[in-house]
């Protein structure tokens, strides 16, 4: 991508980052501003030891999801109709998509 994209990204990210925390899940840890992975493992932990000290049933289920954010151009546009987006922001992604090329330079 050439700058003009990358800065246009970067104003798009900076302006749905604040919105990030209503949209997503309480449980999502990615990608919302000040949760990090450590917070995740943490919520397990504390899990494990309230389970323990209560001698409560656990069952704990960990799911790796291979290839979770490849996602097509359509669904991308879908969902951010389907959270209220209006049409003028969700139309500026997809110019950014149109006809964009990448390439690789190797030395």
């Amino acid at each position: 991508m050439n700058a003009d994209y990358k800065l246009m990204a970067r104003i798009i990210a900076n302006r749905l980052r604040p919105l990030l925390a209503d949209l997503l899940q309480l449980s999502q840890h990615c990608g919302v501003p000040g949760n990090t992975v450590l917070e995740a493992v943490a919520a397990v932990r504390e899990a494990i030891a309230h389970a323990e000290v209560a001698r409560a049933p656990l069952c704990m289920l960990s799911l790796d999801f291979q290839e979770s954010f490849d996602i097509s151009h359509t669904q991308l546009f879908t969902m951010l109709k389907n959270y209220g987006f209006c049409e003028l922001f969700i139309n500026r992604i997809k110019r950014m998509y149109e006809n964009a090329t990448s390439s690789i330079q190797i030395n």
